[in-house]
């Protein structure tokens, strides 16, 4: 009774309003608007039970006065409760552009947005209106190696893909698939590569909603093709220890043991063994990404 008797109007500036409700609806019955909810970047007063604005209403228990309400009791309040949200038109226009964009990324590509928003005395409530219109799909799937050596190391990974005929065109698994062949292609010695090589025509196709996506992969014009394009090995590994006593003074020392050579600056804290048993990196073995992190 008391919490919902005080007003959070005593704190708003002239021309403001607060933001009471956030909804975010579809045109389309069959459509989950509330999975895009994420990009709404104003959100109203947190609620209890989905009923109850406690923390608001905590809040606005305190005195409104600038000075007086950063005292006492009030600044207690304060802490514990939540500040009323002010309504803010240049938010909602920005969630408009990340919501209709969230929808075309995930292949509704003539998705748009609309908002119905209403004011009242001092509350404002904003509806998002989700239209996204029918589906694309990939219909048609190709790729595009400039070098026989990525082509044969792609394929020998290719049931890893996150890409097949048929599924949703959603750019965001087109964004993974460039970061996977990536990482594949690490794990096979291309240590140089990076996703900047590969793009992506996308055609759609008339007549359907099917889409032609075409994969590239083209190396950029000042890179040297004979190294990029070599299964990279491992010269020689090294271990360079820096000791916590460490100081301009302090002894150095180089010394091979096993398959690794090992750099001191100060005194050594761990075993030779110990590093030994748990690099399992050769000199002349195939660069392996997946190796190398698991040293980590």
């Amino acid at each position: 009774m008391i919490l919902s008797a005080c007003s959070s109007q005593k704190f708003l500036q002239s021309g403001q309003s607060v933001l009471s409700d956030v909804k975010v609806t579809s045109a389309s019955s069959n459509f989950k608007a509330n999975a895009y909810r994420n990009y709404v970047r104003q959100e109203a007063n947190a609620k209890w039970f989905t009923l109850f604005k406690v923390p608001l209403g905590i809040y606005c228990l305190s005195k409104a006065d600038s000075i007086k309400g950063k005292k006492g009791f009030s600044r207690i309040l304060r802490n514990i409760g939540e500040a009323p949200v002010v309504y803010d038109s240049t938010l909602t226009k920005y969630s408009m552009n990340k919501l209709e964009q969230a929808m075309k990324n995930d292949g509704y590509l003539h998705a748009t947005t609309d908002t119905l928003i209403r004011h009242k005395t001092y509350k404002t409530q904003v509806n998002y209106i989700l239209r996204p219109e029918p589906r694309f799909y990939i219909q048609e799937l190709t790729y595009d190696f400039d070098h026989p050596n990525l082509h044969r190391a792609f394929q020998a990974d290719s049931a890893a893909t996150l890409l097949k005929r048929g599924m949703p065109l959603n750019l965001n698994k087109l964004s993974e698939e460039r970061g996977r062949i990536v990482k594949a292609l690490h794990d096979r010695g291309f240590y140089y590569l990076n996703k900047d090589y590969i793009s992506y025509d996308i055609d759609t196709l008339a007549g359907s909603l099917g889409t032609a996506v075409h994969l590239r992969f083209r190396h950029p014009h000042e890179v040297d093709t004979q190294t990029v394009y070599t299964p990279q090995r491992f010269r020689q590994i090294r271990v360079i220890e820096e000791g916590t006593d460490y100081t301009s003074e302090a002894p150095r020392d180089s010394v091979d043991y096993g398959n690794l050579r090992f750099k001191y600056v100060g005194y050594p804290h761990l075993n030779k063994r110990v590093y030994l048993s748990h690099i399992g990196l050769r000199p002349d073995s195939l660069y392996r990404e997946r190796e190398v992190q698991s040293i980590y």
